[in-house]
């Protein structure tokens, strides 16, 4: 199964519409260091459909990790449980994400 994916300028484009959903799959001492704005947060090891924050049947639920590993791993589970969830994974994850300049906000 694929895995679709977002770049961070697409990401740019969505988030200024709120045409998104933000799920970061980080574990909560790397989400300490900072995060991109409106994201929700579950760690991949507790990630389930049912943990999902509600999402608007329309919008696509966009997730990240530190490089994109575990968003690609984060998706496949998803659709491995639910073929109709519209996911995909930002690519080269948060870094990628701060080298486009993308805004991070620290807790």
């Amino acid at each position: 199964m694929n895995v679709k994916t977002i770049s961070t300028q697409a990401l740019k484009n969505k988030q200024a519409q709120k045409d998104i959903i933000l799920l970061d799959v980080r574990e909560p001492h790397e989400v300490s260091q900072g995060y991109i704005p409106l994201s929700y947060f579950t760690p991949l090891g507790q990630l389930s459909e049912e943990s999902l924050p509600a999402n608007p049947p329309h919008l696509p639920l966009v997730i990240y990790c530190r490089s994109g590993k575990r968003s690609a791993d984060a998706c496949l589970l998803l659709q491995e449980k639910n073929k109709n969830l519209d996911v995909c994974s930002l690519e080269g994850g948060i870094i990628a994400w701060k080298e486009g300049g993308g805004e991070v906000v620290k807790p």
